[in-house]
């Protein structure tokens, strides 16, 4: 048990440091559209598909799942922002652009996931 709960706090660390420099790397871009949210959940949704493959085929140990899974892609993955920003923007009545983030955050991710999941097996 304290060895799973050290290393989802190790991975969910550096994936909230990931998720930080996504924002300043994005940041400067002066755009209305959350960049680094979605980069994020994108990441973080091929990575769960490319990892779940490799520890489910035995080529990783079980307990990765807590370092990369649960932790690091529990600390990059942004969905609660992602929730926020939508709030934002039907606060700042621009229902077209929430529309259009939610929709491309959806299809983007489950993507990436299937193209992770894809990849998990190429590999193999």
């Amino acid at each position: 048990m304290l060895n799973a709960v050290v290393l989802i706090f190790i991975g969910g660390g550096v994936g909230s440091i990931l998720r930080y420099f996504l924002h300043t790397w994005t940041h400067s871009t002066d755009t209305v559209f959350p960049v680094a949210t979605f980069l994020a959940n994108v990441i973080a949704s091929f990575l769960i598909g490319l990892l779940v493959v490799k520890i489910d085929d035995q080529i990783l140990p079980t307990q990765y799942r807590y370092l990369l899974i649960t932790g690091f892609c529990g600390g990059l993955s942004t969905f609660s922002t992602f929730s926020y920003e939508n709030i934002q923007m039907f606060h700042q009545r621009q229902f077209f652009l929430s529309l259009v983030y939610t929709v491309i955050s959806i299809l983007v991710c489950f993507a990436s996931t299937i193209l992770g999941i894809w990849a998990a097996k190429k590999i193999s």
